[in-house]
């Protein structure tokens, strides 16, 4: 019987290793077309809420990594007014709370920065949407809509 097994174990190593070598040998998948920012950071949110629920430290240091990439897309700064500035500030502080209660592991810091990052993210499209900032490139289904003409 051990006569029979070797054969079979070596071509069960080289077939392993034929396909290890070929795979790495493919090119490389054409990178798909990155997501707009503000769908980005609604998936990024929505992870941060599942690991608080779940007390999950990596998964939330993780996303709010991930949110912190946001904010510094360019496609982030779509306005040069005070108080879309004033927004956007306080949302990136909120993410580094948010980026170092996870780091600390403090659930309650953690969950208090989600919640101020959420409020002033909510407040910062109401004010585009109140100011009629019709949408721009790469912002997806978030985009603030414009007030219909009166």
């Amino acid at each position: 019987m051990r006569r029979t097994v070797r054969p079979v174990l070596w071509s069960a190593v080289a077939l392993v290793t034929v396909g290890v070598g070929s795979a790495q040998e493919r090119p490389a998948q054409p990178k798909q077309k990155q997501l707009p920012v503000m769908v980005r950071k609604l998936t990024h949110a929505q992870k941060v809420l599942e690991a608080l629920a779940r007390e999950d430290y990596t998964l939330l240091a993780t996303h709010a990594d991930g949110l912190a990439a946001c904010v510094k897309d360019v496609t982030w700064r779509i306005n040069d007014t005070e108080r879309y500035l004033m927004f956007s500030n306080d949302f990136g502080r909120e993410v580094a709370s948010l980026q170092k209660a996870a780091k600390d592991k403090r659930g309650d810091a953690a969950t208090l920065a989600f919640i101020d990052m959420t409020m002033t993210c909510v407040k910062c499209h109401r004010y585009l949407r109140d100011e009629g900032i019709s949408r721009v490139p790469d912002l997806g289904p978030l985009a603030p809509r414009t007030r219909p003409a009166e």
